[in-house]
């Protein structure tokens, strides 16, 4: 994890020095944006890191996600030519503590002249969210803060999915059906809703799921009729634990879209031809959950 902050780190220190390049033939100015002056012809001083010239002043340290979070900022000296934001995980879970590069943030003005940027989370949770500035001298600056983000965005979803990072993490792959035993290292799985938002290219995992938006997402296992649970799950985590033979479904609701999931128990996961989708008790007109099974024909119960 401290080798994916450095190279992160690295990349940023690039992008500024090659934004700095298409800057330095131009005039210096004040931290207002007006001209200042230069001393004769030899150019601006060489860069070096500064601290204490841009400043995060947020009101509040919790964000919403997949919306942008207006972020105001105390710049000192020259103008900014460049910010960029880059984040990490607090306490990463799933994925690695940096999972995104850097990004370039347009500096933006209030009514009142007052700089900010806006910042987009792409993922729930504590982020360490750190702010870098090249300044139009040729100098650097940075600052860093702690938010969280735990609120869901003004807009309801466009589309939702169940993912299943466990086998892989692709945000973007249905799980379709989870097949899973009772033995120890087979009989357990997540499921992790994903939303998708219009105008947001990242899909947005939603896990784990913080106290402030559970009740906004509703989860719900049906099982085969007449038939016990076969699952223990974790709505707030997304664990699921086999405790007995049978097939469910997982359901996943929010904000009118939903998503399910068929999580199917059996003696051994290895026999290929006992496996089973859920198939002949999905809800009418539901054509998910999906999976590609070696062989047929599937099960119709335990």
């Amino acid at each position: 994890m401290l080798k994916a902050s450095v190279v992160s780190f690295w990349i940023l220190l690039t992008i500024w020095v090659c934004g700095l390049a298409s800057v330095s033939a131009q005039s210096p100015e004040d931290g207002a944006g007006q001209p200042a002056s230069a001393s004769g012809e030899q150019g601006l001083p060489e860069a070096h890191w500064e601290e204490g010239r841009v400043k995060v002043k947020l009101a509040t340290l919790d964000m919403a996600i997949a919306q942008a979070n207006k972020i105001p900022l105390d710049l000192h000296g020259f103008s900014a030519s460049r910010i960029t934001a880059d984040w990490s995980f607090s306490n990463p879970l799933i994925e690695s503590q940096v999972i995104a590069q850097p990004e370039e943030l347009p500096l933006q003005h209030a009514e009142d002249g007052s700089p900010y940027v806006n910042f987009v989370p792409i993922r729930l949770g504590k982020l360490q969210l750190r702010i870098l500035v090249a300044f139009k001298d040729g100098n650097f600056s940075s600052d860093s803060v702690e938010v969280n983000v735990d609120r869901l965005p003004d807009q309801a979803p466009s589309r939702l999915i169940l993912s299943d990072p466990k086998v892989r993490i692709d945000f973007t792959r249905k799980a379709g059906t989870l097949h899973l035993d009772l033995s120890p290292g087979s009989n357990d799985e997540l499921l992790v809703p994903v939303a998708f938002y219009s105008g947001i290219t990242s899909p947005i995992p939603l896990n784990p799921i913080p106290s402030t938006i559970l009740d906004d997402i509703a989860f719900t296992v049906i099982p085969r009729r007449n038939q016990p649970l076969p699952i223990a799950f974790n709505p707030s985590t997304g664990e699921v634990k086999a405790v007995r033979i049978g097939q469910a479904l997982v359901r996943a609701t929010l904000r009118g879209k939903s998503a399910y999931a068929c999580v199917d128990v059996m003696k051994d996961v290895r026999e290929f031809n006992e496996r089973s989708n859920c198939s002949d008790f999905l809800p009418p007109g539901l054509t998910e959950p999906i999976d590609e099974p070696m062989q047929e024909p599937k099960r119709a119960g335990p």
